[in-house]
């Protein structure tokens, strides 16, 4: 099983695996990072990538990893961007839930197929439902 870090600004990553846990049970694989918590991000960024560094060397050179962070072009983001030459990882930024669930439940090994898979069930999962709703209107209006 990969190793999954959720890294996010502020507390979302422990909301997100609070969520998680309450859907899935507790899972053993996964760390979370909340970056900039103490709310200095002027400083924070030198901060987090010492941080960040670490975290991701704690984990065996040889087990995959997948890094979930909240936002493209975010800090959090960027910071791992720069770690990308340190060790093999898997940075995926947009994180929800739905993506979340997909990577607990993924196969032990996964290609980048499968991750660009996954990634494409998490958008077609993010809906308005008020156009679902009308569309169901309309249908049973017939």
């Amino acid at each position: 099983m990969a190793n999954i870090v959720v890294a996010t600004h502020g507390n979302f990553a422990k909301g997100i695996l609070d969520s998680l846990r309450l859907i899935c049970g507790e899972q053993e694989n996964i760390t979370y990072f909340c970056a900039y918590v103490d709310g200095d991000m002027e400083d924070g960024e030198t901060q987090i990538s010492g941080e960040l560094m670490d975290l991701l060397d704690s984990f065996p050179e040889d087990e995959e990893v997948i890094v979930l962070v909240d936002l493209l072009g975010g800090s959090v983001c960027n910071e791992f961007i720069k770690l990308t030459g340190r060790r093999p990882f898997h940075l995926i930024a947009g994180l929800n839930l739905g993506l979340l669930m997909q990577f607990v439940f993924a196969p032990e090994e996964l290609t980048k197929e499968m991750i660009e898979d996954m990634i494409d069930k998490a958008r077609a999962s993010i809906v308005y439902v008020n156009q679902l709703v009308d569309r169901v209107d309309e249908l049973d209006s017939f």
